[in-house]
């Protein structure tokens, strides 16, 4: 086995808005790893939500139910994990500039809610990943052609008993 650096789809995370703003829900960061088992409450929406959200470590990346949450993370963090969504399906590369650690917070309809019936009226009306990622985060994914690195199986042998 080895690998080899291919050209092939990819998606390029940039800023959305021409005035390089940030979208609401992305924030610079002020905490550091150091505290990484205090708890900071999660983001609610109403009274209701404040009372059942649990807490959630700093420098977590946490995500259930439509909603994806991180304290402390750069782009080329957030970039690689993108790329692990199923939705996403390639890899993506931050081309966004922005350099330091930010938190955010991201509500979006997942497609497996979709797909399974669990999305509940007001998960509907959340925007697809891609959408919401470009109006709460101020991010953009743009698809292109890059380098994808792909593991090269040369041989396969049939077992040996011992």
């Amino acid at each position: 086995m080895r690998t080899e650096t291919v050209s092939g789809p990819v998606y390029e995370m940039v800023l959305a808005r021409t005035d390089r703003s940030l979208g609401k829900s992305l924030r610079p960061s002020a905490g550091a790893c150091d505290n990484l088992y205090q708890p900071t409450p999660f983001p609610a929406k109403t009274e209701e939500q404040e009372e059942a959200n649990p807490a959630r470590p700093r420098c977590a990346f946490m995500m259930q139910n439509g909603q994806f949450s991180s304290l402390n993370l750069t782009m080329p963090e957030l970039a690689a994990l993108l790329g692990t969504f199923p939705v996403i399906n390639a890899p993506v590369i931050d081309k966004t500039g922005l350099t330091g650690a930010y938190d955010f917070d991201v509500e979006f309809q997942g497609a497996a809610m979709a797909v399974s019936g669990t999305t509940s009226p007001a998960a509907a009306q959340r925007p697809l990943l891609p959408k919401a990622l470009e109006e709460q985060l101020g991010l953009k994914l743009q698809r292109t052609e890059g380098p994808i690195e792909v593991v090269i199986v040369e041989g396969v042998e049939r077992p040996t008993a011992n």
